[in-house]
């Protein structure tokens, strides 16, 4: 399942408060070379501040290449949204379809990560657009696995109408500590 990025905001920011209107949000059609520098130029920003993702350093040639070759699957069988102020990019997340015809009707919400300066600033848009997409595509189940050590995160996922239906110890182990992960999920059409 996706990895979220996405602690506490600054508790003297509130979205509304801040001019949103210079950020853009965008479902991209291609992963062009701007587009995949940008994102990981996001990634080791959020990376030298945060452990996040499997990976607390910037990425090597071959892990940037690796997200790059992802976001591109990412758009092909799915979407993905990218946030951008001007040139740069400061947020992005990719939804996944299941690809079981079964449960199909199932998408993950995978590499969400926004800059630490626009915490506040555009998720509540964003989560409109992702929603919006979910149902133009006939997506009515999302589901999102967070650790559980960012229980900011958990709380923000809560708060956004995310139930908990499980739990895994020992989802992710980082430098010999291990972190349990929360598996969440959000039903498109009760809401």
């Amino acid at each position: 399942m996706g990895d979220l990025v996405m602690p506490s905001r600054p508790a003297d920011r509130r979205e509304s408060e801040t001019p949103a209107f210079a950020v853009t949000l965008e479902w991209v059609a291609d992963i062009d070379a701007a587009t995949h520098a940008g994102v990981v130029d996001l990634l080791d920003e959020v990376a030298r501040h945060e452990r996040n993702m499997g990976f607390n350093e910037p990425l090597d040639r071959e892990t940037a290449a690796e997200v790059g070759d992802a976001l591109k699957a990412d758009v092909k069988n799915g979407a993905v949204m990218v946030a951008r102020e001007g040139d740069r990019i400061v947020g992005t997340v990719a939804l996944a379809p299941n690809k079981l015809p079964a449960r199909c009707h199932v998408v993950e919400i995978k590499r969400c990560v926004i800059a630490r300066s626009h915490r506040g600033r555009i998720l509540l848009r964003a989560w409109r657009m992702i929603l919006e997409k979910c149902r133009e595509r006939g997506w009515s189940t999302i589901v999102i696995d967070v650790r559980t050590d960012y229980a900011a995160t958990v709380a923000l996922w809560r708060k956004l109408g995310f139930i908990e239906f499980g739990r895994l110890p020992r989802y992710a182990i980082m430098d010999g500590e291990e972190v349990d992960g929360v598996f969440m999920y959000f039903d498109v059409l009760a809401s």
